[in-house]
């Protein structure tokens, strides 16, 4: 792509239109107690997709520091690797992956550890090279990215961003390829501190651009017709700019030959050294997971957390995980859901099933298909998700996970049957749905459980009998996901 694309972000409201927040709010210090079932729902909620009864149970059974150790170990999580070849069972030819947003997105929906897969889809937002860049020969550089999110993600951040440098989808997407000493190319130079480290005119000029865009040469395309059609990438001394650069008002020295490769990490390195990345990253992570518009006292707080942890996005995220602030009145305020977590979220909550074609369909519908953000800054955020198009689409979308339900299709979702009278049947599907709802609602849910599917119909709930159970609650259902609370988290 010759020009970086941005997309419509979030609101982000000035340092002066943040609320107050208490100390509470801004408490890094461990919780130091057991969860109540409250508190677990909350913490699921924001790192899992939906809340399940057995990762409720899980979560309070090992206590939250256990729990969390268990799910940022993202490399020896049990049952990972099965669903991963699972998934790989899906690609006809693993040289010219045409499915490869179908293999990321069954991960996602069957995955036994969701945070690993929450947390490279905040990484593919926040360094968004797109699997759309790709053609028929260069498609394997979307699963070679998609692995580099997934199995680093919770790694060395200043590692995760010089991999990432470096990595084929991003020398592609960021016009990597074309860059040479003639003609650098500034585009992943200006995105590396804007979007991925510094943030927007923080600490660098359109002078240090250019700079750094001369030690960012070298890289090409070499095909190889005579053994497949595949594209391959190289390091060509001959494109590169050897000499030395002047950035951040510091000199970075050129290298020579092979080892002119070198000079992306350089620059890497440079940026953590001379800059601070830290309170930029600390941030966004802490707004994906706590809550918006933290002060400039707990941005740095968080920094400097990032910092003493040497870049460990880990134990950065177990500070944060552990913290009273985590389970504060301010972090209790709803954050909208993306398309991913509204539909994944959905099916396990539920244990309702869609086809992966179809759940795929559905996403490129609703605008965030796994590896697919739509400009270099990602997807939209916040309100710009609950658009009419949008609200439409997530209705649809439940309409078609009910379609075809058997006729104990919800059974397991619901009271035994002598037990489902109408008060026990909404209190357990809002319960399910993590919604809380006041009483005036719970009376107008309820009295939709006597109506069938002819608005005239009115007969009394009955829930042993399985054909209205079936319908009705089925209904209740549908409208309980369009509920203003259900696209929070």
């Amino acid at each position: 792509m010759s020009e970086t694309m941005r997309s419509p972000m979030g609101e982000n409201p000035a340092a002066s239109a943040r609320p107050q927040r208490s100390a509470g709010d801004e408490d890094l210090t461990p919780l130091g107690r057991a969860l109540t079932t409250a508190e677990a729902r909350h913490f699921l909620s924001r790192t899992s997709f939906g809340i399940t009864d057995l990762a409720v149970t899980e979560l309070t059974t090992l206590g939250l520091e256990r729990y969390v150790d268990r799910m940022l170990d993202v490399k020896r999580f049990p049952g990972v690797a099965t669903v991963e070849s699972q998934a790989q069972a899906l690609v006809k030819d693993p040289n010219y992956p045409e499915e490869q947003h179908d293999v990321w997105t069954w991960i996602i929906v069957y995955t036994p550890n969701p945070f690993q897969e929450v947390m490279a889809l905040f990484w593919n937002g926040h360094f968004g090279a797109s699997f759309n860049s790709t053609e028929t020969g260069n498609r394997y550089f979307a699963p070679e990215y998609m692995q580099l999110l997934r199995t680093k993600g919770t790694g060395n951040f200043k590692e995760l961003v010089a991999q990432v440098s470096t990595s084929r989808l991003m020398l592609l997407f960021l016009n990597g390829l074309d860059s040479t000493k003639q003609a650098p190319n500034e585009n992943f130079a200006r995105e590396l501190w804007e979007l991925f480290t510094l943030g927007r005119d923080n600490g660098y000029t359109q002078a240090d651009i250019v700079q750094a865009a001369r030690a960012l040469t070298g890289y090409t395309r070499r095909f190889q017709p005579e053994v497949d059609s595949r594209i391959l990438v190289e390091y060509d001394p001959a494109r590169h700019d050897p000499g030395d650069k002047q950035i951040f008002g510091r000199t970075l020295k050129g290298r020579d030959g092979q080892d002119g490769a070198h000079e992306y990490r350089d620059i890497v390195e440079l940026t953590f050294s001379a800059r601070d990345p830290a309170p930029w990253v600390a941030r966004k992570l802490w707004e994906h997971f706590v809550y918006l518009e933290p002060s400039d006292k707990l941005t740095d707080a968080l920094g400097e957390q990032l910092r003493t942890h040497d870049w460990d996005v880990a134990a950065f995220l177990r500070t944060v995980f552990l913290s009273k602030a985590f389970f504060s009145p301010a972090a209790n305020v709803g954050i909208v859901k993306s398309p991913i977590e509204y539909v994944v979220g959905f099916l396990p909550t539920t244990g309702l099933q869609l086809s992966i074609h179809c759940l795929t369909d559905i996403l490129i519908q609703m605008g965030q298909l796994p590896g697919y953000p739509p400009a270099v800054n990602g997807w939209p955020s916040g309100k710009l998700w609950l658009s009419s198009s949008q609200l439409v689409q997530r209705a649809s979308m439940v309409g078609a996970a009910l379609a075809s339900l058997p006729p104990n299709g919800l059974d397991h979702l619901l009271p035994p049957a002598e037990q489902r009278n109408k008060a026990e049947v909404v209190t357990t599907l809002t319960n399910h749905l993590n919604l809380s709802i006041e009483p005036e609602e719970r009376r107008l849910y309820e009295a939709s459980l006597d109506i069938g599917p002819d608005e005239n119909n009115f007969s009394p709930f009955d829930g042993r009998d399985p054909k209205m159970v079936r319908e009705r609650v089925a209904n209740l259902l549908y409208i309980l996901a369009q509920h203003p609370g259900y696209h929070l988290r």
